[in-house]
């Protein structure tokens, strides 16, 4: 649960298993032409590393372009570990989504996303030396969020009726409270005068004998 002004919301995650490629369910998004870059405990067979995604080649011949989460998140550390000075990833990294719960109105959404390029090694001169990797081209970091006039009329929507509803406890509770005083006052004007009464019987009975 997070808050956005007063408003409270839920926030919603893409987990570690969506682009696992170890799991069964994610078979799908495996290609069985796809290069190899890893060894077969990083990248499986047909697949790609997890946390990434193949979005295809700009023109024939042209290397694979491939998104995953900014700094590789998500992703096992032997894609970005050999980079000089290439920023780990943290959970500062993650997409989200925020939505709160009483309208389904999206509050905030941040979608952190990077392009990368698979490199093969070749024969090449260029090539022949550098080993078969992914490298990282560009990341992008989008936020969206509601401006302050919006937030505020959706805050008189979702604070209005829990503001009605501890009114109405509120109420139920001093009703609840002055019947249970009125009570006691009652029981106990009750026990005065029974009392009374018996003490008015025992001094006529007094006064007979």
């Amino acid at each position: 649960m997070v808050t956005h002004g007063r408003i409270p919301s839920y926030r919603f995650v893409i987990p570690s298993t969506v682009y696992d490629p170890f799991l069964p369910e994610n078979k799908g998004f495996c290609n069985p032409k796809t290069p190899r870059y890893f060894s077969n405990d990083i990248q499986p067979e047909g697949c790609l590393p997890a946390g990434m995604f193949d979005i295809g080649r700009t023109k024939f011949g042209s290397p694979h372009i491939y998104l995953s989460g900014v700094h590789f998140y998500q992703s096992p550390p032997e894609i970005y570990q050999n980079f000089t000075g290439f920023q780990h990833p943290d959970n500062s990294d993650a997409t989200y989504i925020d939505i709160e719960p009483y309208t389904g109105v999206v509050v905030s959404a941040f979608v952190a996303s990077q392009i990368n390029v698979g490199m093969i090694s070749g024969n090449s001169y260029l090539l022949s030396e550098m080993p078969s990797m992914i490298v990282p081209v560009l990341w992008m970091n989008e936020l969206i969020s509601l401006d302050k006039e919006t937030r505020e009329d959706l805050e008189k929507v979702v604070l209005m009726p829990r503001g009605a509803r501890i009114l109405g406890i509120s109420l139920v509770g001093a009703g609840l409270l002055l019947w249970t005083i009125f009570l006691i006052i009652s029981l106990r004007n009750m026990y005065l005068k029974r009392k009374d009464d018996d003490e008015t019987h025992l001094i006529e009975d007094g006064v007979e004998n």
